[in-house]
């Protein structure tokens, strides 16, 4: 996995939040996006977690690639455990869950705003 750090500063969570919502350049759109992808990833485990009794554990990856739009990443990987093995049926209804929260990424931007997620 990635390696974690954490944004303790009211103004370090404004400064990503201004960079996504102003189009800001690459480089600097790389570390919203990744700010974006890493708490998206939190709330995706969490609700897969939470969604699926069979769910004993869940690790959830997205990737950026600079060019490509925001809700679609270059890699969305789920790492999951689950009581009995993961079954088609259970794998198609966790894809279709990472899909809507991808195109409803922008959702988590007022969520970092009010400090309802934990940044690392």
């Amino acid at each position: 996995m990635t390696k974690l750090f954490r944004v303790n500063s009211r103004r370090g969570l404004w400064v990503v939040a201004l960079l996504f919502l102003a189009g800001a350049q690459a480089s600097q759109r790389q570390v919203a996006d990744g700010k974006l992808y890493n708490v998206l990833s939190t709330l995706i485990a969490r609700e897969v977690h939470e969604t699926f009794d069979a769910v004993e554990e869940v690790g959830v990856q997205l990737l950026s690639n600079i060019g490509r739009p925001i809700d679609e990443p270059e890699l969305a990987a789920l790492e999951v455990r689950v009581k009995g093995g993961l079954t088609e049926g259970l794998k198609r209804r966790i894809a279709a869950l990472v899909d809507v929260r991808l195109a409803g990424i922008e959702r988590v931007t007022p969520l970092i705003l009010a400090e309802q997620v934990t940044l690392y």
